[in-house]
């Protein structure tokens, strides 16, 4: 009977923990759900939820069960060990990022929580027992866990409208980036090349990474991915870290992103900045924290689709400064395909008509980028620059005295480039520079670029891009160079043929090499 109360009250604590779940949703997340979605959500947190928690209680039900004249014992071990467990799936990623980060008595405060709630849970639990056992009258605790959790539910829509007040609207430029994942360079269409025509056309842009939640989190805050430690499409960006956006949000702009894919959805840590952040495509039970933790990201949505959501929003913010973040993924999803670039160049030339209808064009400032190549061409799997070259695009009011620039730029530089694109300072933490200054010639130099990938053995590798060579430095030591002019596709290693630019190169990537290692040794 005692070990009965135990699992109940281990649900008890699921739905507890999923109320407190959807409290949290209903703040972090910009997302405007409808009635419909957030049901469905506050339906699958307390189902996982309190699925898991049971499961824990039973699992652990046998080492628990032991011959005790009081049968309260049983019971409240399963409710401590439970809650536990439970609390500790939410606190090891913050703890494993506070080590990696140095931050070794933040680890140790935050590492304590699962402990402290042990010890509550057990002696609170282990006292209700009792006096059930007893016959005394004791706080239906799952049914008012089960409460707690609808009446969280039903106002999360309500406390969501009311987030966030936007700020009092300022005199400025509006701005709208458009990064397109799948998008190599030589894949645009006439929609991208009407704003190159008018524009500043970087014919040598790298991403640092080909991996969609680490490229556009590189675009977004102005570093490379190893510095922001989203390495994967799992890996969550950091509340540290400052976006363009964050900065445009706290002087007044109205700011909004709208994305296509489940692995830059909200809960990826990209939406900070955001008074709406729409992926409304995504399954409910994928926001389940204890989910989306061990689950590939899934969901999306088309170009189009995407379009008209963002032109709804639109049609309320146009008389205001405005700064918009549009995420594409079509040729992601079908690489090689013809119609999934013919869609993303047509929501392109959408957004045009759309700035030109509202005469807003020639105070809009406009960046286009693409984030990875489809690949499929080079023989250099991971960073080939079938991968990594990229489509990169600046468009402001002024016509740039240098429309085509052919010096090497980077992905990372496109966080700095928006600020400056509205006249505003970059970010104080940026390792990027404002582009604009290519197209009014004070800047000539090429930039240096990074690379982070994966081989095919699913192994990290780094790498090199800088005049018209790349070297590659795989996980086991090896070593490759190529001469991007005269081997596009990268089949020929010239590595022997250049021992000193390969050490030059080695030590160059020493220090990335040496923070890649600790990074993997903290998701270990």
């Amino acid at each position: 009977m005692s070990v009965v109360w135990g699992l109940l009250r281990c649900v008890g604590l699921g739905l507890c923990v999923a109320a407190l779940e959807m409290v949290w949703h209903a703040v972090m997340l910009p997302t405007e759900l409808p009635w419909g979605s957030m049901v469905a959500l506050a339906a699958s947190v307390a189902g996982v939820d309190a699925g898991v928690f049971l499961a824990i209680g039973l699992v652990l039900s046998p080492l628990l069960l032991r011959r005790t004249d009081d049968l309260a014992i049983p019971g409240a071990q399963h409710l401590g060990a439970t809650s536990f467990l439970g609390v500790a799936v939410f606190v090891v990623p913050p703890v494993q990022q506070l080590l990696a980060a140095g931050n070794t008595v933040g680890a140790v405060i935050v590492g304590a929580v699962p402990f402290e709630t042990l010890l509550l849970v057990y002696f609170g639990g282990r006292w209700l027992l009792r006096r059930a056992i007893a016959g005394e009258s004791a706080p239906p605790f799952a049914a008012v866990a089960l409460g707690l959790h609808l009446v969280t539910s039903a106002l999360c829509p309500l406390i969501v409208g009311i987030r966030q007040p936007i700020g009092d609207p300022v005199d400025a430029r509006h701005l709208v980036l458009i990064t397109v994942d799948g998008l190599g360079a030589g894949d645009e269409g006439p929609g991208w090349l009407a704003f190159a025509d008018e524009g500043i056309r970087f014919t040598q842009a790298v991403a640092a990474s080909p991996i969609s939640r680490p490229s556009n989190a590189s675009a977004l805050v102005g570093l490379h991915p190893i510095r922001t430690k989203v390495i994967d499409d799992h890996d969550v960006l950091a509340r540290g870290y400052t976006s363009a956006f964050e900065e445009l949000e706290d002087i007044g702009f109205a700011t909004g992103a709208f994305v296509s894919s489940a692995t830059v959805a909200s809960g990826s840590g990209l939406e900070q900045g955001f008074g709406t952040y729409d992926d409304a495509f995504v399954p409910p039970w994928q926001r389940v924290v204890l989910v989306s933790r061990f689950v590939e990201p899934t969901g999306h949505r088309s170009a189009s689709d995407t379009l008209d959501v963002f032109e709804a929003w639109f049609d309320g913010r146009y008389h205001r400064p405005f700064a918009v973040w549009l995420h594409l993924a079509d040729p992601a999803l079908a690489p090689g395909d013809p119609a999934a670039t013919k869609a993303v160049d047509d929501a392109v030339a959408r957004v045009r008509e759309l700035l030109a209808s509202h005469d807003l064009l020639d105070r809009t400032s406009v960046v286009l980028a693409g984030t990875s190549g489809p690949g499929g061409r080079s023989a250099l799997v991971g960073i080939g620059d079938d991968r990594v070259h990229v489509p990169l695009v600046l468009r402001v009011p002024e016509r740039p005295q240098i429309p085509v620039v052919d010096a090497q730029v980077r992905l990372v530089d496109v966080a700095s480039t928006v600020l400056d694109a509205v006249e505003l300072p970059g970010l104080d933490q940026s390792e990027g520079v404002a582009l604009g200054a290519y197209g009014t010639g004070l800047r000539r130099q090429p930039m240096n670029a990074t690379l982070l990938g994966l081989d095919e053995e699913g192994e990290y590798l780094l790498g090199v891009r800088n005049n018209g060579l790349k070297f590659a430095l795989w996980h086991d030591g090896h070593k490759a160079l190529y001469s991007l002019e005269r081997d596009p596709l990268e089949q020929h290693d010239i590595a022997a043929e250049q021992e000193k630019t390969v050490q030059t190169a080695t030590m160059l990537l020493s220090r990335e090499r040496a923070a890649l290692d600790a990074l993997e040794a903290g998701s270990d």
